[in-house]
């Protein structure tokens, strides 16, 4: 099985999921993110294996491991160059308070289509 190393997942990295839900990857490659389809999920980390994440009808905590890993599915971490640590600790605040809030797909096609 798939294991993610913790300690290399800091707060405020964003992480990227390949779910492999074709009918999402078609529609965003129709609307012109091109190979970004693949990645049609993303999360916050906020260190180690815990991250929130955007699902219906509420955001919420997860562990990466359990989610997806575990599972087979592909992620990737996205990391800015040069983010001090503080920074990091905005973008997951950004991200703390967005846990819990109403998702769904009204939301979902509101990103979509701003």
């Amino acid at each position: 099985m798939p294991t993610l190393d913790p300690n290399s997942l800091k707060i405020g990295y964003v992480v990227l999921v390949s779910t492999c839900k074709f009918a999402i990857e078609k529609l965003q490659r129709k609307a012109g993110f091109g190979e970004s389809s693949k990645w049609p999920h993303v999360a916050g980390s906020l260190g180690g294996y815990t991250a929130i994440e955007a699902s219906i009808p509420r955001s919420r905590l997860i562990d990466l491991q359990k989610e997806y890993v575990s599972k087979g599915y592909e992620i990737k971490i996205m990391k800015r160059k040069g983010q001090g640590e503080d920074k990091r600790y905005k973008v997951a605040l950004w991200w703390a308070t967005m846990n819990n809030l109403p998702y769904d797909i009204l939301h979902f096609f509101g990103f979509l289509y701003p």
